[in-house]
């Protein structure tokens, strides 16, 4: 009797903090979806290694295994600047992270993910090649949806921005349809983001992090957060256990917008 209890109580207070953290409330988006829209080709295009496994790992893993689909992952930077741990040089250390990220998808389920080579920590200087770039991919793989970050890339990171804004601007001259990546309020709220972001206007950042939908991935989540933990060169990949993971990501957030209306 008494573990049937302790069942029932562990149950309870999974689920209070389900719906505390998370915006249960929201239409649930899904993969059957966006066949109804004849979306066949899908461009998951992020700044550095870690982020496409953070935000959208579920989603790459949901469509990976979905033979309706072709997948594409495509960071655009080695990430060689982001060295959290290893204290290596860029050079060295950009071989690390694009070992890490090959890992990171083939765990996923993706087994031809690209890098590219625009520098890390200098997107924003290089946003005319980097439209031209993704145009060019967009065109000769006649990609049908794009997935990136929204536009303040979810904690204000000068890449994440750079690259939704030059997203931004492809799928609106191109009319191609869009997910712009974010999270739940309620997620940003405890991690208290406001901390890291810089040089922002908080009061347009704020009233930005609405995600329109919610994607459930429970039955990825231990394969998202093996690919997260994959990134050993990152603080990311060490600092939570599984049982947070389950319970800070069962859903990943997407709006079809880039600014409020």
């Amino acid at each position: 009797m008494g573990i049937i209890i302790g069942v029932l109580i562990t149950i309870l207070i999974f689920g209070i903090t389900i719906l505390r953290l998370h915006s249960v409330n929201l239409s649930s988006l899904r993969l059957s979806d966006l066949k109804k829209e004849n979306i066949k080709n899908i461009l998951f295009i992020y700044p550095h290694p870690d982020d496409e496994s953070m935000v959208s790992g579920g989603m790459i893993a949901q469509v990976a295994r979905d033979k309706d689909f072709n997948i594409f992952v495509v960071d655009i930077t080695k990430g060689d600047r982001g060295d959290e741990l290893l204290k290596l040089p860029p050079e060295e250390l950009g071989k690390v992270r694009e070992l890490e990220y090959n890992k990171a998808l083939k765990i996923l389920g993706v087994s031809n993910p690209e890098i590219w080579d625009f520098p890390d920590g200098s997107v924003p200087a290089n946003e005319n090649d980097l439209k031209k770039r993704i145009i060019e991919y967009i065109e000769e793989n006649k990609i049908d949806l794009v997935v990136t970050f929204e536009r303040w890339g979810i904690y204000g990171h000068q890449d994440h921005v750079a690259l939704s804004k030059v997203v931004n601007e492809v799928v609106t001259e191109k009319d191609i349809k869009v997910l712009y990546s974010t999270i739940s309020p309620k997620i940003a709220k405890v991690m208290n983001l406001k901390q890291y972001i810089s040089g922002l206007d908080l009061h347009d950042f704020e009233s930005n992090e609405l995600p329109e939908m919610k994607l459930p991935i429970w039955g990825e989540i231990i394969r998202q957060y093996r690919a997260v933990r994959n990134y050993k060169s990152q603080n990311l990949s060490h600092k939570y256990p599984l049982w947070v993971t389950i319970l800070m990501n069962p859903y990943e957030y997407y709006t079809t917008k880039f600014k409020p209306e």
